[in-house]
């Protein structure tokens, strides 16, 4: 016979709730970095295709056109444009992103080890696998040392009220 997992208060349900809204609140640096990198790659993607275009590989000397600019030029011009548009945004973003979440890690003592795991995953951007091994615990400490540093973070009524308007703001996109 299968044992049920027992009930969970609907207290317990909600502090659920608001460790994942708080770990999804600093998870928006590392989220806001992996884009600017997908950016910067799709940037270079079209870089190359400007170098070796498609219809490039019929080129013919004899039917060149003399010192003009193809539909097909102002096309790479555009997007790397916006690309690099997007770049700077995307990294203005990330910027503020730190900056939103150092504010919140100032909440931990500086010393704690609550404090490092959760700088090393969410600041530095490293896996839970690198948080353990950084700092010789293993990866279920990690993981403690994460759930521990969130609740810690959430005994804070300016935190608490953080996380409660980025749930609200989530909710309005």
């Amino acid at each position: 016979m299968k044992q049920r997992k027992p009930k969970i208060s609907p207290d317990e349900a909600r502090h659920n709730e608001e460790i994942e809204a708080l770990s999804n609140y600093l998870s928006q640096y590392r989220k806001a970095k992996r884009r600017k990198a997908s950016l910067e790659k799709r940037l270079m993607e079209i870089r190359e295709d400007m170098k070796h275009p498609i219809s490039a590989v019929g080129y013919s000397p004899i039917n060149a056109p003399t010192n003009t600019i193809s539909a097909g030029s102002a096309s790479f011009t555009f997007r790397t444009t916006d690309c690099e548009l997007k770049i700077y945004e995307q990294a203005d973003q990330a910027t503020k992103d730190l900056l939103k979440i150092m504010d919140i890690m100032d909440y931990l003592d500086k010393s704690s080890d609550e404090r490092e795991a959760l700088e090393i995953y969410y600041i530095d951007g490293h896996t839970w696998e690198f948080v353990a091994e950084k700092m010789e615990i293993s990866r279920s400490q990690a993981y403690n040392l994460r759930r521990a540093g969130l609740e810690k973070l959430l005994t804070f009524k300016r935190v608490k009220e953080i996380v409660k308007n980025f749930e609200e703001g989530e909710a309005d996109k």
